[in-house]
């Protein structure tokens, strides 16, 4: 038992690590206002000589822990929980550039308190507020999306431990176009997994 638990927790570990940023690093590769890259991007996951431009791919300069991000603005949320929320979100603060900013949602309005301007927010002598205390518009929503997520990432926990034990990799090798609409994809993805998890339910029955 030893064994096999110390087994699943490092397919875990490894699982967690790699497909939570092949999938971003892959993206990055492309450049969505090049109509081409746009196109090539679609067949980025079907190449098979992936590390072979490992010397020209493109990175990107990291921002920082999302997780310490996400705890900014928990924390700031817990000091300003007794702060009103003014009633024109546009006096909420927001430092992000015009193209990149997040528009702001009426769900978990208590997070909203986190953007809210005080005096003590700014160090002396801080041209930046303290991000323990105040976090821009977009911050908060990032952290309101991933907040969104959970219930539905909860509700996938009992399906990936089911489809663990389906081979996964029958469609290997296999040609085909890329789909033009993403939710085509996901649900062909979907579709496939039932497969899967059906094959996989008949063979433990046997």
């Amino acid at each position: 038992m030893g064994i096999l638990y110390l087994s699943l927790y490092l397919i875990a570990l490894g699982t967690g690590g790699l497909k939570s940023s092949v999938s971003g690093f892959g993206t990055d590769q492309f450049d969505d206002q090049d109509k081409k890259e746009k196109t090539q991007k679609a067949y980025f996951f079907n190449s098979r000589i992936f590390l072979s431009g490992t010397k020209r791919y493109r990175y990107k300069k990291s921002l920082g822990s999302p997780i310490v991000h996400i705890l900014q603005v928990v924390v700031a949320a817990s000091r300003k929980r007794k702060m009103e929320t003014p009633y024109d979100f546009g006096m909420l603060y927001e430092n992000s550039p015009g193209d990149s900013r997040i528009h702001h949602t009426d769900q978990l309005r208590f997070l909203d308190k986190v953007a809210i301007v005080a005096e003590v927010d700014f160090e002396r002598n801080a041209s930046s507020p303290n991000p323990w205390r105040l976090c821009s518009v977009k911050r908060v929503e990032e952290v309101k999306m991933v907040a969104r997520l959970l219930p539905v990432w909860a509700t996938t926990i009992i399906f990936w431990t089911t489809y663990a034990h389906a081979d996964d990799h029958f469609l290997s090798g296999t040609k085909h176009p890329p789909w033009k609409d993403q939710l085509e994809r996901i649900a062909i993805g979907l579709t496939l997994s039932t497969v899967g998890m059906a094959a996989a339910a008949l063979a433990e029955t046997k």
